[in-house]
């Protein structure tokens, strides 16, 4: 737990990332879908191939980004972090302290997985996107500010991307969400997702929408 005088510095440290990450001063998410029908807002995605699912843990990415990848044919890049978490019994909610360093290389690792995957595959649903991943690092940069310096190149990584999705679908928390952890990563995905600049149209979503690929569609 951060207080006082470390608590105002890693505010100032995340502040700076999050402001250099939002290059664009304008609003670049999108809240309004593309018609209606009766109270469900309705999506067409037929056009893109390259289609991002953002938003907190346990929103529904990996449900959805399943099931537009089935009806669309578009390969499925798949959350692997989880699995791979399983495996190593790492807490990431509250690591051991000798464990920090360790998880700190995995999670780079992660991310520079996530952009091979999104840099070299011509078309795919990504279940979370590589600012997901680096939301993650700045929650644990919140906690343990000497972690910071593990993530240089991560988070030029995210500084610099290129057009590497042409559609990213950000979750906005469901009601009676009440995960202090998500809150934060939801915040920090608006602030990067805000700013991008990259011809990327991000569009907001909530559970009850429907998105068509061609002539199917999925509920979120």
């Amino acid at each position: 737990m951060l207080c006082g005088r470390d608590r105002f510095l890693c505010g100032k440290k995340l502040y700076f990332i999050m402001a250099n990450l939002c290059r664009d001063s304008n609003s670049n998410i999108e809240n309004v879908f593309t018609e209606k029908e009766g109270n469900m807002q309705v999506l067409d995605l037929s056009e893109y191939k390259r289609i991002g699912i953002s938003g907190a843990h346990g929103v529904g990415k990996t449900t959805l980004a399943t099931k537009l990848s089935r009806i669309s044919d578009l390969p499925l890049i798949p959350e692997f972090a989880r699995d791979l978490l399983k495996l190593t019994h790492f807490n990431w909610r509250n690591p051991a302290k000798e464990d920090l360093v360790s998880w700190a290389r995995f999670e780079s690792a992660i991310l520079l997985s996530y952009l091979f995957c999104v840099r070299t595959m011509p078309s795919f649903v990504a279940d979370r996107t590589i600012f997901d991943v680096f939301s993650y690092i700045l929650l644990q940069v919140a906690k343990y500010p000497f972690l910071a310096e593990y993530f240089v190149q991560a988070r030029k990584c995210v500084e610099s991307v290129d057009k590497l999705y042409d559609v990213i679908l950000l979750y906005e928390l469901p009601d009676g969400y009440d995960d202090r952890d998500g809150f934060f990563i939801h915040h920090c995905l608006e602030r990067m997702l805000d700013g991008i600049k990259n011809d990327v149209r991000v569009i907001k979503i909530n559970r009850d929408d429907k998105i068509y690929y061609g002539a199917s569609y999925v509920t979120v």
